[in-house]
């Protein structure tokens, strides 16, 4: 598939990091998987890959942390 943003580059499976920021907690979460373009490094995710990122924001919010390193769960079924 090719990239909708520079429409040169091919998106391939890979990871990003995420920063997530609401109400005082930084959520930083690594080993996202997405699909990434070879060329400008735009970013495609799985909605349930953007379900599951903003459920580990709303705990971390829901525990009053300021900032939460954390790496993805791998026993997340996403179809990237």
């Amino acid at each position: 598939m090719n990239c909708s943003l520079c429409r040169n580059g091919r998106l391939r499976p890979g990871t990003k990091a995420n920063v997530f920021e609401r109400d005082g907690t930084v959520l930083i979460v690594r080993d996202v998987p997405a699909l990434v373009c070879d060329q400008c490094g735009d970013t495609y995710y799985d909605p349930e890959v953007t379900d599951r990122c903003r459920l580990m924001l709303n705990d971390a919010v829901g525990r009053n942390e300021q900032i939460v390193v954390t790496v993805f769960p791998a026993d997340t079924p996403v179809s990237v």
